[in-house]
């Protein structure tokens, strides 16, 4: 289903996690240079390439099991279409809003308790988000919105 941003009909929600993808490759890229440069001096220290080495490919590994979700709600149809595209996976779908639940799934960071919404179908269950990063108010408030363009209490 093609998403028109002025179709009033449908909500499109994208997580595709940009900042994490460019930390990661700033990263890997950092680490491949020190690495390199660690073995390629006058004194070669292989403890240290070993470490840079394991750390970059950590974060190569991190960038490319990143998922990509895609929900896009019409409203006219009563359907979420989804895609989920990673490393591997690259799955979509459709389901009716009849069968659709929304929760909240919880992590305490430091001293606060952080909240995402899941979308729970029969079948299997997604986080709306990679990151827990809403605080209850806001989770509670975006879970409500979610649930009335449903059109229940789900």
């Amino acid at each position: 289903m093609d998403f028109n941003p002025n179709d009033k009909n449908q909500e499109r929600y994208v997580d595709s996690p940009v900042f994490a993808d460019i930390m990661l490759s700033v990263m890997s890229v950092a680490l491949g240079i020190a690495t390199w440069a660690s073995i390629h001096q006058a004194s070669p220290s292989y403890i240290a390439a070993v470490i840079l080495g394991f750390f970059t490919i950590a974060c190569v590994l991190g960038l490319l099991t990143q998922k990509r979700r895609t929900f896009t709600f019409d409203k006219s149809s009563k359907t979420m279409s989804w895609t989920s595209r990673g490393l591997r996976e690259n799955a979509s779908g459709s389901v009716g809003f009849r069968d659709i639940s929304i929760s909240l799934d919880s992590m305490m960071d430091k001293n606060a308790r952080l909240y995402r919404l899941m979308i729970e179908t029969s079948k299997r269950t997604w986080p709306f988000t990679n990151s827990y990063s809403l605080p209850l108010k806001q989770a509670e408030a975006q879970a409500a919105h979610l649930r009335e363009l449903l059109g229940s209490d789900h």
